[in-house]
């Protein structure tokens, strides 16, 4: 039988030695990365308060831009009624006008007014 090299103590005590080693980077390695990870988590909070401010504010744009929406469209609905109206009486205005026409031009045929020229002709409705 082979005989099992023995272990010497000078070399547990080397081996414990660099595991105790090991264990304190570990452990400066760990706190690095605690340290590091606090200044992300602050950094993303910092960044989070910032989008919250940025969205308040594009939020009250928004509902300026609502209003301001809301009042341009009442404003176009208004002004259309207006046309419409104004349509309606411009049609009234020009029905009423080619009645009136019609009775100068009536009235012309019956008295007989010299040189009255009927409205169908272009020109002054009485020449001089």
């Amino acid at each position: 039988m082979a005989a099992s090299p023995s272990i010497r103590s000078e070399d547990v005590r080397r081996l414990l030695a660099e595991v105790s080693e090991n264990e304190e980077k570990l452990e400066e390695h760990e706190a690095r990365l605690e340290l590091r990870l606090e200044k992300l988590v602050a950094r993303v909070q910092d960044s989070l308060k910032f989008l919250e401010v940025e969205m308040a504010g594009l939020q009250d744009s928004y509902k300026f831009l609502e209003a301001e929406f809301q009042q341009r469209r009442a404003e176009q609905a208004e002004l259309q009624d207006r046309c419409e109206r104004l349509k309606v009486g411009f049609e009234q205005q020009r029905a009423e006008m080619e009645v009136t026409t019609k009775r100068l031009d009536d009235l012309c045929q019956f008295v007989r007014v010299p040189n009255c020229v009927p409205s169908a002709s272009p020109g002054p409705r009485v020449q001089n």
